[in-house]
């Protein structure tokens, strides 16, 4: 299970506060030796982990560059697509927030079958979280413009 700082924009803001701040501080002290080889340690291992491992790079550029659009369910669950990876299957992440942090709690698939069509996230127009017998199962209903769709997630996976 992942756990996070709430939203999206929080974990890319740490980023590119990360990242802006390195780039500056190498620019401001690059008169001194330990920033130049900081700078040439930076450049180096970057150039280098894009033979071997070219796809954790391109995961890291795409979290930087993209947006996955999030509904908020109540003040507990926000459901959103995401991927865990540039190649990887993506799929539909539930986290419910534990006020500063939020969690994964479930997951389904990304694409919803209504009256022959295959519609995805970017389609619902609301999403309801429906009361269920087992606590264990939490059930969302999807709304769509042409009808509804209830799915069930199972907690923890």
């Amino acid at each position: 299970m992942s756990i996070s700082l709430p939203g999206r924009l929080l974990d890319q803001g740490v980023f590119w506060v990360w990242f802006l701040g390195t780039i500056y501080l190498i620019i401001s002290q690059f008169k001194f030796r330990w920033a130049k080889r900081y700078a040439f340690f930076l450049f180096a291992l970057t150039i280098l982990g894009l033979f071997p491992m070219g796809i954790p790079v391109l995961s890291t550029i795409a979290f930087a560059l993209t947006n996955e659009p999030s509904i908020q369910v109540n003040s507990d669950y926000r459901v959103f697509k995401t991927v865990k990876s540039v190649i990887g299957m993506p799929y539909i992440s539930i986290t419910q927030n534990f006020w500063v942090f939020e969690k994964e709690v479930g997951s389904t698939e990304f694409h919803f079958e209504l009256a022959d069509e295959y519609l995805e996230i970017e389609d619902v127009t609301q999403v309801n979280l429906l009361e269920s017998t087992n606590n264990q199962i939490l059930r969302f209903e999807f709304v769509f413009e042409d009808g509804k769709i209830i799915r069930n997630v199972q907690k923890g996976t």
